[in-house]
């Protein structure tokens, strides 16, 4: 109804001018918030400028503003509220078509809306660009617990929708910022990765790679604990380096921990309480949170296990693919020092085995005594640097020659050792007119009082007289020699005893031959005869007596000759696992020279 003054005029309504008012008051607000809103790209900065337009319009005691973050509903920002609410998830997304009046009659669709109305809030409404839902806004409640009208509910809609945009755009900002940040930290590690790879691969000392390795690690992943282990092929972990209050504890790590440290597999282990084994359990108490295998080809040769970050962040899925990337490069590096120092441990034992192999040859004879109606010659030829073969040729006077072959347990050094042993104590036990006997009983004394119940010799021992050429002899458990007659028949000379260093107290019997013209007397040990062929087949006694029946009438340096050349073409293509030694004594016919 339209209301005049006494002379008819009209006269406007109160209640309408009001309303006008207001919605102009209201579209100043928007145009004012619509600026603010546009005037910034952070969004915390929008997200306040909306709620305290909002809030101020109406009065409101809080506000808050909730967005999708991964698929739960976060709160941004609020005012009014506890500062623990802030970034408190409020669960699933709840798609609004409208705003929701969250009073208490009202029956609301999900528990994050029950949740609002808790926390007291009148109204919800949806935050949606036309492209997404972007998450919800709450409100109230008004003074007095007023209700909001059509009106109102309709302004703040069209704020929210202002809104709305600008935390799109501010959402794609900090997108982009995260991208940014995200691109310059890889830029950051691959330069990193870079720098350090260089240093990595410029030294061959495993101590300071392993050192670097810590310090690069420690200073990009913010931690101040690291560790480093090494293990080669087949062997136990070694601790390299170690940083932080770790180190008095990894050092004296338990056996079964370290043992199974390199049974892990290719992924990075997270050290969380539900973690299991002995490894696991180990490195947790010693402080570690993260433990990676450091991989070459096929195995894992080395570990590097980090402490808690100092900004108390987890170790996520980049920092993780970071320390793998890294750590190939350092396994690479660690396997090339390793490779180098066992190179050199290896060239300093070959060095150190040459040395010992001039010094063990000049132990044997060297040259041969020119004999009156006799000759005499050897050949030894070890399987590796150093043998435990032993042979000898001894002119003790001028009326005897000792021939000694003995055959030590094992290869190697430990051989050689005892060979020398064995060389040293017949030198010095051998003079005129020696009984065998005791010669023999004070040797095996000497080798089992000075090793162990593993280790013996054998040991043939003959002096022959030269002026009536009968050879006294003591056969100690080596191969029996053969002595071949003239007339083509074949003795063993087996008189002795036991081997030597199985027991203190052993006695032994002496033997005697009479050498004749012609006669062959041919001393070896097992190396020639346990010669094995491709097929596994072994040269053989038969075969030896066969080719020595042969050659009879040759001289002692054709027959050792032809002996060895026959061993190595018989086992050609096959690795010489004994030591091969021959000595031959050849008695001359009396028409030789």
């Amino acid at each position: 109804m339209e209301s005049r003054d006494v002379s008819g005029r009209k006269v406007p309504d109160l209640a309408e001018v009001a309303r006008l008012e207001r919605r102009v008051v209201e579209l100043e607000a928007l145009v004012e918030t619509s600026q603010v809103l546009n005037s910034s790209l952070r969004l915390s900065a929008v997200l306040d400028s909306f709620l305290l337009t909002a809030m101020g319009r109406f009065l409101l005691p809080r506000g808050v503003v909730a967005l999708d973050r991964g698929g739960q509903l976060r709160v941004e920002s609020g005012k009014g509220l506890p500062l623990e609410l802030r970034g408190k998830e409020l669960g699933l997304p709840c798609p609004l078509d409208g705003p929701v009046l969250l009073d208490w009659e009202a029956d609301l669709p999900s528990a994050c809306l029950e949740t609002l109305r808790r926390w007291g809030f009148a109204l919800v409404l949806p935050l949606a660009s036309g492209r997404r839902e972007l998450g919800l806004v709450a409100l109230g409640p008004k003074p007095m617990d007023e209700k909001f009208d059509a009106e109102e509910i309709a302004f703040l809609e069209t704020l929210v929708r202002m809104t709305a945009t600008a935390v799109e755009n501010a959402l794609v900002v900090e997108e982009l910022d995260a991208t940014n940040r995200q691109l310059d930290r890889k830029l950051q590690e691959m330069n990193t990765l870079f720098e350090l790879s260089v240093e990595l691969n410029s030294s061959l000392d495993e101590i300071q790679i392993a050192t670097s390795l810590c310090y690069a690690l420690m200073g990009e992943m913010l931690t101040n604990v690291c560790a480093v282990w090494q293990w080669a092929p087949g062997g136990s972990p070694r601790l390299l380096a170690a940083f932080g209050p770790v180190e008095a504890e990894v050092s004296p790590a338990p056996p079964e921990a370290v043992e199974q440290l390199a049974q892990v597999g290719r992924e990075p282990l997270i050290l969380g309480e539900e973690t299991d084994g002995a490894p696991a359990e180990f490195l947790r108490r010693a402080g570690f949170r993260v433990f990676v295998p450091l991989w070459v080809q096929d195995r894992a040769c080395a570990a590097v296990a980090l402490g808690p970050r100092l900004d108390r962040r987890d170790y996520g899925p980049d920092e993780l693919h970071f320390l793998m990337t890294l750590g190939n490069h350092a396994a690479n590096a660690l396997e090339n020092a390793r490779l180098f120092r066992e190179s050199l441990e290896k060239q300093k034992i070959e060095e150190e085995l040459k040395i010992a192999r001039e010094i063990q040859l000049r132990l044997l004879p060297l040259s041969f005594p020119e004999l009156p109606g006799m000759e005499v010659y050897g050949v030894h030829k070890p399987s590796r640097w150093v043998a435990g073969d032993y042979f000898d040729v001894v002119q003790v006077s001028p009326d005897e020659l000792a021939l000694v072959m003995a055959d030590v347990s094992g290869k190697g050094i430990p051989a050689s050792l005892l060979m020398a042993n064995v060389q040293a104590g017949l030198r010095t036990l051998l003079s005129p007119q020696t009984d065998l006997a005791q010669l023999a009983g004070r040797i095996n004394r000497l080798i089992f009082d000075n090793t162990d119940f593993d280790k013996f010799v054998t040991l043939f021992v003959g002096v022959v007289s030269l002026p009536d050429r009968r050879m006294r002899y003591v056969n100690a458990g080596h191969n029996p020699p053969y002595l071949l007659r003239a007339d083509g028949t074949v003795e063993t000379l087996e008189t002795g005893g036991l081997l030597m260093g199985m027991m203190p107290e052993i006695s032994y019997q002496v033997g005697e031959v009479q050498l004749r013209p012609g006669d062959l007397l041919f001393l070896f040990t097992d190396g020639v005869v346990e010669a094995q062929n491709s097929r596994e087949e072994e040269f053989g006694e038969e075969r030896l007596v066969g080719l020595l029946s042969r050659e009879l009438t040759s001289g002692a340096a054709e027959i050792c000759e032809k002996v060895l050349e026959a061993v190595e073409s018989f086992a050609a293509g096959c690795d010489q696992y004994d030591d091969i030694t021959m000595l031959s004594l050849k008695v001359k016919h009396s028409d030789e020279s």
